[in-house]
């Protein structure tokens, strides 16, 4: 473990640069975040899916039993915000450990048949098992660049922590069955050796959380849960962000179906 310190930067209230602030933990490579915050920021996050609480949230868009929900900043007491937090609820008919190995271990082979946007990528960096200080099962740093409506093209740089789990699925409330699940907490980081190329504006994660859950008595059959906030930079509509995004992820998650074979 490498530590050095980080200055605050605008936006702080969000994992992105919450994890750049404080005592930095380093991967081998050289990719720092803050445990302290990652830890905290992961601990939020599993105790907000569980709870499934949906006072702050309201509905956008409802298509073929998907739904998706947009974060009402007004209802929490806070000032409404350009990057609007989507979040996407459905159901995939495929087993955890399918889902798990399409959308995670071959992350960069097969994202070109199931994310309609993605150009190139590649992982960088990779902490699994003990390494990781019990923050994650495994932490993944990657890169990837992709071809966005609206805007000229886009890449990201960013931390993915795996969390394994096994509790009921909430979703179910009236199950108690515990079942497996995987958490992806996916959130930018910046690194001085890897700049943005020339004709790429550099975007930022500023939370995605996936989390895919097997369903009770259904063993070949996951819920999908997706909460994204994006800032991909630029002077864009407020509307029209909000709009593209939630457009995006049943787009992408169309494709996931399709490429996973469902019907």
């Amino acid at each position: 473990m490498a530590t050095s310190p980080s200055s605050p930067s605008s936006g702080a209230s969000y994992p992105s640069s919450l994890l750049r602030m404080g005592p930095q933990t380093a991967t081998p490579k050289g990719f720092q975040f803050s445990a302290e915050a990652a830890k905290s920021w992961l601990d939020s996050e599993f105790r907000a899916y569980c709870a499934q609480d949906m006072s702050t949230w309201k509905l956008k868009k409802d298509k073929d039993g998907r739904h998706i929900f947009k974060k009402d900043y007004k209802a929490t007491g806070q000032e409404d915000t350009k990057m609007p937090l989507m979040w996407l609820r459905a159901v995939v008919p495929v087993s955890l450990d399918a889902l798990y190995q399409f959308v995670h271990v071959r992350f960069i082979e097969e994202s070109p048949k199931w994310t309609p946007t993605f150009k190139a990528g590649q992982i960088l960096d990779r902490v699994q098992g003990p390494a990781t200080g019990g923050l994650a099962d495994e932490i993944v740093v990657n890169y990837v660049q992709h071809k966005l409506p609206l805007v000229n093209d886009r890449d990201f740089l960013y931390f993915t922590f795996v969390r394994f789990f096994n509790v009921p699925n909430p979703s179910y409330p009236t199950d108690p069955t515990p079942t497996r699940g995987i958490m992806f907490g996916n959130v930018s980081t910046l690194h001085p050796s890897f700049p943005p190329p020339k004709g790429f504006t550099r975007g930022e994660i500023l939370k995605s959380t996936v989390v895919l859950q097997e369903i009770p008595g259904n063993p070949n059959a996951c819920t999908y849960h997706w909460q994204q906030q994006l800032d991909i930079h630029g002077n864009i509509p407020k509307k029209l962000v909000s709009d593209d995004q939630a457009d995006q992820m049943l787009k992408q998650h169309t494709a996931l179906l399709k490429a996973l074979g469902c019907p």
